[in-house]
């Protein structure tokens, strides 16, 4: 009887759990209530009943700290500017080299295509001139039209400046990536791939495709397609670009934006302001779970917006 009874005090508190975990509307708070849910099924099935030590401990691995990681992002994601901040934040914090920063010494003639794909910080300066200078403790390989960049250590950063005259193609593999300055022409094709990014100043190619964990953009971008895959975007400046499609948890912008047709944003959290000057008729998809964009249309073109999920107010 005694066991009957403390069964029945269990499954009370469990159904108490889950009513106070359902209507609870911050998240952090939620895990803790499902967390202590399955606390509570471990004593109600006789089976974990001689081992709940074990089982609180595998809960905490398998269900607490995975969940609340992954609701931590959304709950940050979804807060506005101040939570994505933070995204960004841990994002340098994780990114930042700690280690030597070695500046150009070697010069070489600058290739149609440029390859970077190197361990460590990457500073990749823009300079409007001729030919490209590289760090002597990285290694370089020029073949044909194609220059790949090599070696490197991963608390390190090199600093690579490149005139852009000649280049055509560029694509970038590193750790870290900080871009500044102009190369005065467009290009054909710019890519990269790393864990944090950074990027001021002005940068056109016909294809600019941009994958991070964090992505902060300031400046202006023009491209006929851009496509930003990340974790946490920025975004503090001009784009221009026909098609712009940004995949995220976190998106926050503050942008002027111009000769585009299609802009189609997938992200948790979106928040921040689009001012659109005109080009074309613009068609705006949003797919998200919270935030708030303003849109201002600054133009004598049309904007058609399809939202789920996500606030739009038009100014």
């Amino acid at each position: 009887m005694k066991d009957f009874v403390k069964v029945l005090y269990l499954v009370v508190a469990l159904l108490v759990l889950s009513v106070l975990g359902f209507f609870t509307v911050y998240v952090p708070l939620k895990v803790v209530f499902a967390f202590f849910s399955i606390v509570v099924v471990g004593y109600i099935i006789k089976t974990y009943t001689g081992k709940m030590t074990g089982f609180i401990v595998l809960a905490v691995l398998l269900f607490l700290i995975p969940m609340a990681s992954a609701e931590s992002f959304k709950y940050l994601a979804t807060t506005g500017e101040s939570g994505l901040r933070r995204l960004m934040n841990f994002t340098e914090v994780l990114t930042s080299q700690s280690g030597r920063v070695y500046n150009p010494s070697v010069s070489y003639e600058e290739p149609e295509e440029l390859v970077i794909n190197i361990d460590g910080g990457l500073r990749l300066e823009f300079v409007g001139d001729s030919g490209i200078v590289v760090p002597s403790e990285l290694k370089v390989r020029p073949k044909e039209d194609v220059l790949e960049i090599t070696g490197g250590d991963k608390k390190s950063t090199y600093v690579v400046r490149l005139g852009g005259r000649d280049v055509e193609k560029i694509d970038i593999s590193s750790v870290r990536l900080d871009v500044s300055g102009s190369l005065g022409k467009r290009l054909k094709k710019f890519e990269a791939s790393t864990v944090g990014m950074s990027m001021n100043g002005e940068l056109s190619a016909d294809k600019i495709k941009l994958d991070g964990t964090g992505v902060n953009l300031n400046g202006r971008l023009s491209a006929e397609e851009l496509d930003i895959d990340s974790v946490g975007v920025e975004i503090d400046g001009e784009l221009a670009a026909e098609r712009i499609t940004i995949q995220s948890v976190g998106v926050n912008l503050n942008i002027r934006l111009r000769d585009c047709g299609f802009v189609d944003i997938s992200a948790t959290g979106v928040n921040g302001k689009i001012d659109f000057v005109g080009g074309s008729d613009l068609r705006l998809e949003i797919d998200g779970t919270g935030g708030t964009l303003r849109v201002k249309n600054s133009s004598n073109n049309d904007i058609q917006i399809n939202s789920s999920g996500v606030k739009v107010v038009r100014e």
